[in-house]
């Protein structure tokens, strides 16, 4: 038996990983990444079995090691941006979501992801200007996520029309998600569609589901007199 045999290392990666044996899942993909410096699945495999453990630096570390050998690599820095999110770093992760969009314009979810990052954190008309731009190709999709996201900056950017008309389709599909519904909400309320707004504040509200604005949705009710 070859001990250097890669696809027998990953397997048995795999397997200690899935059993939560994890000090022998980080031992089998980081000799595999010791042999094979180059291949993107044993980063991320490796990162995989430390946000497993909720270690998310290590994980970061991991891809950031990847990076190092691999700079231009798209996933590697998509997982890089995806953690940075999970760590609440957000300036770190729109930065990557960037890189990742000079490599990849046409990657969808960096797009979406940096867009709604940047609808999350400013109220700078630039900035969420620069982010409706990236979510424009957005308004025909059927991916609810994506058209919520088109939808909110449109709204964030002043065309309330455009945003009731996106997000309406997207509670259509999810009537219930919290952030949705805070997000037509508001539309609704642009539009003095008063009491829709309040019924769409209400069901955001509904349940403990924390969401970005989830105080500006309390207080918009509270406007309303909900």
């Amino acid at each position: 038996e070859n001990p250097n045999n890669l696809d027998l290392i990953n397997l048995r990666g795999f397997l200690y990983k899935n059993q939560k044996q994890f000090p022998q899942a980080e031992q089998s993909f980081s000799k595999y990444i010791q042999l094979k410096k180059d291949s993107e699945s044993g980063y991320r495999n490796l990162a995989l079995v430390y946000i497993q453990q909720n270690q998310l630096d290590k994980a970061v570390a991991i891809y950031k090691q990847g990076l190092e050998v691999m700079p231009k690599n798209g996933n590697l820095l998509f997982g890089l941006a995806e953690l940075y999110e999970k760590s609440a770093k957000l300036n770190d992760a729109m930065q990557v979501y960037t890189d990742v969009l000079k490599i990849a314009p046409d990657n969808r979810l960096a797009a979406n992801n940096l867009a709604a990052l940047i609808a999350n954190t400013t109220d700078d008309k630039k900035r969420l200007s620069e982010a409706y731009d990236l979510v424009k190709p957005f308004k025909d999709t059927h991916e609810p996520a994506l058209l919520d996201t088109f939808g909110w900056l449109s709204f964030l950017n002043g065309d309330i029309d455009a945003a009731v008309n996106a997000l309406e389709k997207v509670i259509k599909r999810y009537p219930d998600f919290a952030e949705f519904n805070y997000h037509l909400g508001m539309a609704y309320a642009a539009k003095d569609r008063k009491e829709e707004a309040k019924l769409a504040l209400k069901k955001a509200l509904a349940n403990s589901a924390n969401f970005p604005g989830r105080d500006k949705a309390t207080a918009k009710l509270s406007e309303l007199g909900g």
